[in-house]
């Protein structure tokens, strides 16, 4: 009948062998599609996956860090031993740099040195915002650029959790809270004393707290600023969550730095820095006590006592534990200026009165603040010493 009518096509058998092909083929171009779907939302979700675990691995490496960086100079003088005793012809290099960086030249070299501060941006750092979720810089007043700034933290805490996260890295916008100034943050000078350990400061932007190094830093000029933990290693041993004790009556030097550098102080209080760690206090008198003030007179630090957050489901352990830092910066204060000796009666009373302002401004700063970011706090701020 096909041919009688002039019809030329493939038979019917044929045509029928060709529509159930492309029905075949249409189930699996179908089934191709479906199993790339499948294909691509699995790549998604280990991809997310893989993603997350990063940041994971990021947080507690950055919250390692945070705990374990008070023994960087212990373990720089190991790796210099080591180096020392494997490799005899770094053997002179490494005596000629050692010598160097205790002498008066390398010490006077932290003030003026000009390395880039390339660790404050470290990947290391990444994981350390959201280990600290809720954490902020707060900025309450504007900093003129063309100024000169000593900033004064409060309080110590255990190791200063909050300042290295606000000053020695951006993640919290330092440099967009407060453009054209550079601030370096001033540490135990035994730190720049250390083979390695002192190159390590100086990409952190870290200097020793002698009056030289300050001086020279502040000098450096416009926007030139130093950050000093006024408490010290004394006011660590007074760490206790949800308390805030204060040495400050019996600290004049960083006001007498101010008023010979003609800077403004700038008060910085870091709320959550005492409940990084728990702590318990010590008995006065007792052995632990009498073992930590005698390192703190004869090294000038002390050995952190306290305990946190544990590693692989432990139930304390060295990390700090996860709770907001909020670090609260006020207004700078503008002191009068003097050109006498700040060591005769005239100076001391001009320190004075410079010390008791400083006070009243911190004390005004806290009570600002205090309701909103320490709301669950046993005591308001003291200051005890």
């Amino acid at each position: 009948m096909q041919e009688a009518l002039g019809f030329r096509g493939p038979s019917l058998a044929t045509a029928r062998g060709m529509l159930a092909a492309a029905a075949i083929n249409a189930v699996s171009r179908e089934q191709w599609e479906r199993a790339a779907a499948v294909v691509a939302c699995t790549a998604t979700a280990v991809a997310v996956r893989l993603r997350e675990a990063a940041w994971i691995v990021l947080e507690y490496l950055g919250a390692m860090y945070l705990s374990m960086r008070y023994f960087t100079g212990p373990t720089c003088w190991l790796l210099f031993g080591y180096v020392f005793w494997a490799m005899p012809l770094l053997r002179l290099p490494l005596l000629a740099y050692h010598l160097y960086i205790i002498s008066p030249a390398g010490r006077a070299a932290v003030g003026t040195s000009r390395m880039p501060w390339l660790a404050r941006s470290a990947p290391l750092y990444w994981g350390q915002l959201r280990y600290f979720r809720g954490s902020r810089l707060v900025k309450t007043a504007e900093l003129d650029p063309s100024r000169r700034y000593i900033w004064a933290g409060h309080p110590h805490g255990l190791l200063g959790n909050s300042y290295f996260l606000a000053f020695c890295t951006d993640l919290l916008g330092f440099s967009k809270l407060f453009p054209g100034i550079r601030l370096s943050i001033g540490v135990l000078d035994l730190n720049l004393r250390v083979a390695f350990c002192r190159e390590i400061c100086l990409l952190h932007g870290l200097c020793d707290v002698d009056r030289p190094t300050l001086l020279a830093r502040l000098r450096r000029g416009p926007g030139a600023s130093v950050f000093l933990a006024v408490g010290g290693a004394a006011e660590s041993l007074l760490t206790l969550p949800g308390c805030m004790d204060l040495i400050l009556k019996r600290r004049r030097g960083f006001v007498r730095l101010a008023l010979e550098s003609g800077a403004d102080l700038v008060p910085v209080v870091a709320f959550g820095e005492n409940e990084c760690y728990a702590r318990t206090p010590l008995v006065p008198g007792s052995f632990a006590d009498r073992a930590q003030r005698l390192t703190k007179n004869l090294c000038g630090f002390m050995v952190p006592r306290g305990w946190g957050a544990g590693i692989l489901n432990l139930r304390s352990g060295p990390l700090p534990l996860r709770v907001p830092l909020t670090v609260v910066v006020g207004a700078p204060l503008r002191l009068p200026e003097f050109k006498g000796d700040l060591r005769s009666e005239e100076g001391r009373a001009v320190v004075d009165a410079c010390h008791a302002r400083y006070c009243q401004a911190l004390q005004a700063l806290y009570d600002a603040h205090k309701d909103k970011y320490a709301p669950d706090r046993k005591q308001d701020m003291r200051l005890v010493e």
